[in-house]
């Protein structure tokens, strides 16, 4: 019943965001914050932030994962924030690459912190919990199949 009559909607009123043009569609709205200052979930990201030149090489880079993971170390009370700068003054992403990164920051303080911080990010549970829960919403947001930024076992 809801369909007919969002269907009737668009073709009576041309009711905007209903039109049937083969456009592909535009981008969602943003989500809103999250409780206690957190961010929201499947807001308005945008997708494929860091698949452009010089991006794409630092992100792809052998020395990316020490230099994401440093930022994560050192990261202040806003952790999104302190890596994003972070990131951009070395390896110097552009603005929307580091968010990816400092939004994944987040997902690995919020999802795997007893995995990765107090038994450090080279360990099994810690790269299980990333794989889990953090990689996928990091690739969309990159663009970068396969995230640099896994955490390392060490032998």
């Amino acid at each position: 019943m809801r369909v007919l009559l969002i269907l009737a909607l668009c073709g009576t009123l041309g009711v905007l965001g209903c039109s049937s043009d083969d456009g592909g569609g535009s981008a969602g709205t943003g989500g809103s914050a999250g409780t206690d200052g957190s961010a929201g979930t499947g807001g308005g990201r945008v997708a494929n932030q860091c698949n452009d030149g010089p991006d794409l090489s630092a992100t792809t880079s052998i020395e990316f994962s020490a230099q994401f993971w440093g930022c994560y170390d050192t990261a202040e009370m806003d952790i999104a924030l302190s890596v994003d700068s972070c990131l951009q003054e070395t390896p110097g992403l552009s603005e929307g690459c580091a968010e990816c990164y400092g939004d994944y920051a987040v997902c690995v303080d919020t999802n795997c912190g007893e995995s990765c911080n107090e038994r450090g990010s080279d360990t099994l549970p810690c790269s299980e919990c990333v794989q889990a829960d953090c990689n996928l919403d990091l690739t969309s947001c990159t663009g970068v199949a396969s995230p640099a930024v896994q955490p390392e076992l060490l032998p």
